[in-house]
């Protein structure tokens, strides 16, 4: 979220990082993206507001080459010291 401050009008309010990264959505499809992915601002780059919420899952969640797939294991190894030992009882998404 950050505020933002409308030229000419003086007026302040706040707005989503949804707002900026998917300027082509309206309210009602952020809230589905948000549904989806959440708030974070990386997740909400790798959509591409000019495709449909169903086309960006498609291609970034669901295809083997999207952001999504390798997600998971990056996690892990950001949150702990030996990896391999969580990462081995991940299961990996089927296609």
């Amino acid at each position: 979220w950050s505020l933002h401050r409308s030229p000419g009008s003086g007026a302040t309010r706040l707005r989503s990082s949804a707002e900026f990264l998917l300027p082509d959505y309206d309210a009602a499809q952020r809230v589905a993206v948000y549904a989806v992915l959440g708030g974070i601002p990386a997740y909400l780059e790798c959509l591409d507001s000019h495709k449909t919420l169903a086309a960006n899952v498609q291609e970034e969640i669901l295809l083997d080459t999207g952001m999504f797939r390798v997600e998971p294991f990056c996690l892990v190894s950001d949150e702990v010291r030996e990896p391999r030992n969580y990462v081995a009882v991940l299961p990996l998404p089927t296609s």
